[in-house]
């Protein structure tokens, strides 16, 4: 224990000297991460209607991805019309698509192959957030609170890492 206890300190500060060497944009990337994945758990929604439709992020997520899904099942093999509306249905869909869509890039990103890819994923996150929005326009029966403001900075920060490094260095 304590060969442990004397070990910590090295190992401390090894991590936070490595932390500190970071490239700016890694720096940028890391930390654009550590906000999207604290977004999941703050609240991402309220209700419309007085009431307890508060929903973290994590929540958000699950139910975007997996509610089109289910409702695709019952209707295609259960003959079960559709609860929602064409426009908040597929808005639905590709809000859902978004953190799937954004973890493949990030590790793209970070493991700097397949840069073509990237570009074109990167795109694909940018033009589907708007997505989410419409949904809770259509929808109206939620809004989006801070955490979805978050999660959408810190895929931001992420995507755009490079850029926000490059930037700040031509000052």
């Amino acid at each position: 224990m304590a060969s442990f206890k004397a070990l910590l300190p090295d190992v401390l500060i090894n991590c936070v000297s490595e932390v500190v060497l970071l490239p700016r944009n890694l720096k940028i990337f890391w930390s654009g991460l550590f906000v999207y994945f604290f977004s999941f758990l703050l609240l991402a929604t309220r209700s419309s209607p007085p009431g307890d439709g508060r929903m973290p992020g994590f929540l958000c997520a699950f139910f975007a991805f997996v509610e089109p899904l289910n409702e695709a099942k019952l209707a295609l093999f259960h003959n079960v019309p559709f609860s929602l509306h064409p426009v908040p249905y597929f808005s639905l869909l590709i809000a859902g698509w978004i953190n799937p869509v954004f973890l493949v890039t990030a590790f793209l990103m970070l493991t700097d192959t397949h840069q073509r890819l990237v570009v074109i994923l990167r795109v694909a996150v940018i033009l589907m957030i708007p997505f989410s929005w419409l949904f809770f326009a259509t929808f109206q029966l939620s809004y989006p609170r801070e955490g979805h403001f978050v999660w959408v900075i810190g895929m931001l920060l992420v995507l755009f890492s490079e850029r926000l490094a490059r930037a700040h260095f031509n000052r």
